[in-house]
């Protein structure tokens, strides 16, 4: 009885690394979980960057429109100087804001240049979280190799057990003829006893006389 509840600590152990191990999937399956809430965050960068594309071809259009504009302008040279006069200063107009466009263009691709820079942090960091991640499943993976090997020496410890205990009922078998062989003498003995009984009680009216 006292080797059973001594078995109940290490089976308590058991069950708390059980537990502490279902707890590191369960933080392991969080950590997934962010990570995939980054990569849709990622897709979405993706996104804005496709539109903002789209946005950068549409004024391109616009600007190739212009030009179109401009040189229906020239082919229009040809009318009166005041309009001509006028024609350049919209021509003019146009051209400071084309210039305009050309700073607006100038200050997109600089926001762009670092979009991308950013993009690379981005991708160095993640390069970075994959890297740890996989020294993290390189850890993992001894430990499991220890628990693997815990958990068949404790096989191991059980199958021991196992004919220990038959043993042990071999032994209290072979005790039970024993006792059953030591019964009969004392069956004997007390035998012995009760004829022994009435002899001496014909022995003391022998010794009266």
């Amino acid at each position: 009885m006292e080797k059973k509840n001594n078995l109940a600590p290490p089976f308590n152990n058991l069950a708390l690394s059980f537990n502490n191990l279902a707890l590191t999937f369960n933080n392991r399956a969080l950590a997934f979980n962010n990570l995939a809430l980054a990569f849709n965050n990622l897709a979405l960068a993706f996104n804005n960057l496709a539109l903002s594309f789209n946005n950068l071809a549409l004024a391109f259009n616009n600007l190739a429109l212009a030009f179109n504009n401009l040189a229906l302008t020239f082919n229009n040279l040809a009318p009166p100087f005041n309009n001509l006069a006028l024609s350049f200063n919209n021509l003019a107009l146009t051209f400071n804001n084309l210039a305009l466009a050309f700073n607006n263009l100038a200050l997109a691709f600089n926001n762009l240049a670092l979009a991308f820079n950013n993009l690379a942090l981005a991708f160095n960091n993640l390069a970075l979280a994959f890297n740890n991640l996989a020294l993290a499943f390189n850890n993992l993976a001894p430990a499991f190799n220890n628990l693997a090997l815990a958990f068949n020496n404790l096989a191991l410890a059980f199958n021991n057990l196992a004919p220990a205990f038959n043993n042990l009922a071999l032994a209290f078998n072979n005790l039970a003829p024993a006792f059953n062989n030591l019964a009969l003498p004392f069956n004997n003995l007390a035998l012995a006893f009760n004829n022994l009984a009435p002899a001496i009680n014909n022995l003391a009216p022998a010794t009266k006389n």
